[in-house]
């Protein structure tokens, strides 16, 4: 019996290593410390060596004071809502 075709999962680059350095400008060890991850696991996120499940999206996110989606985003897709959460991360 032939094996079904493969199906294709794009997982789309995360921007916690962004959000870390241009915006919150935190450590690993400080972004470990507020999210509760320690530093390895924090570096995996960042170069997507780990899979994020949904509560440590949700820890970053309010890390970083933004939604969730905003994670994954590409700034150039939505320039109107990543001024918002630079303004928000800011204050």
């Amino acid at each position: 019996m032939p094996n079904p075709p493969r199906r294709e999962v794009v997982i789309r680059p995360n921007r916690i290593k962004w959000l870390r350095e241009n915006w919150s400008h935190l450590t690993q060890e400080e972004l470990a410390l507020l999210t509760g991850f320690d530093m390895t696991t924090v570096s995996r996120h960042e170069s997507n060596r780990r899979v994020l499940t949904a509560s440590g999206i949700e820890r970053y996110a309010q890390v970083f004071k933004i939604p969730t989606w905003q994670l994954f985003a590409d700034p150039s897709e939505h320039p109107e809502e990543d001024a918002q959460t630079e303004e928000a991360i800011s204050n």
